[in-house]
């Protein structure tokens, strides 16, 4: 008998799809996770630094594990912000130049190895 996919594992199917395998897609699956995430966690502020979708070679292909790295990161990093930081404000940053670039910041208590004071948290991940 046939049941339909549920919404939520549509979106988790569209992203290991290989049609979607690209900037374009990458950039837009981004954009509507951290909207939703941040839709979830209304005191903490997010700013939200990404190119205009017109500025972005949409088209170009991108290697799944790739993909599928970057997504983790992001996901993995946000949580740990979520769940220990205490910030009250993110900044996701995404340049796109010749490689992929995310900045994730935020204004949160962080750490250091010595005291456990520390001056928040900043994630650079570069992908060519």
């Amino acid at each position: 008998m046939y049941e339909p996919v549920p919404p939520k594992s549509r979106k988790h199917f569209a992203t290991i799809n290989p049609a979607n395998d690209t900037l374009g897609n990458l950039v837009a699956y981004m954009r509507s996770y951290l909207g939703r995430l941040f839709d979830e966690q209304p005191a903490i502020r997010l700013d939200l630094e990404f190119p205009s979708p017109e500025s972005i070679p949409a088209q170009l292909p991108v290697d799944p594990e790739l993909k599928r790295s970057v997504l983790l990161i992001l996901k993995e990093a946000l949580t740990n912000i979520l769940k220990h930081s205490g910030a009250d404000t993110v900044r996701v940053s995404l340049r796109i130049a010749g490689s992929l670039e995310i900045h994730i910041q935020d204004n949160g208590k962080g750490f250091s190895e010595g005291n456990g004071n520390g001056n928040g948290h900043s994630v650079t991940v570069h992908a060519e």
